[in-house]
């Protein structure tokens, strides 16, 4: 309680795209609403203990929440647009989301695929 960490299970996958369970109702809107709200409890010298990756930071999960935000808007202004889903996984994302998706479980479309049946 006061050792200054934060264990994130699922909730945190260090530096690439988590898996988010929609079929059993998760939502990677909701899990960015979560996470905004752990990081007003958090501060610079906290240890965040991912539910994958590494030991981080705050900065590191400012970073992820960055990351969903991002992700989200970007999917759902292609979807706005008219696009599809199969159109905009074959789109993809911007180029900065490369490095996350190198480092995940799954490729980019799936991300894609979860973050459009969260919106």
């Amino acid at each position: 309680k006061n050792s200054n960490v934060v264990h994130m299970g699922d909730h945190f996958f260090s530096g690439f795209f988590p898996f988010v369970d929609i079929d059993h109702g998760g939502n990677v809107l909701n899990m960015a609403k979560n996470i905004e709200t752990i990081l007003g409890m958090v501060d610079d010298k906290t240890k965040i203990i991912p539910g994958h990756g590494p030991l981080s930071t705050k900065a590191d999960l400012q970073a992820f929440h960055y990351m969903l935000v991002e992700t989200s808007t970007e999917v759902k202004t292609m979807k706005d647009k008219g696009m599809l889903l199969t159109e905009i996984q074959t789109k993809g994302l911007s180029k900065k989301w490369a490095p996350w998706a190198a480092k995940s479980f799954f490729p980019a479309e799936v991300w894609i695929g979860i973050v459009h049946s969260s919106l």
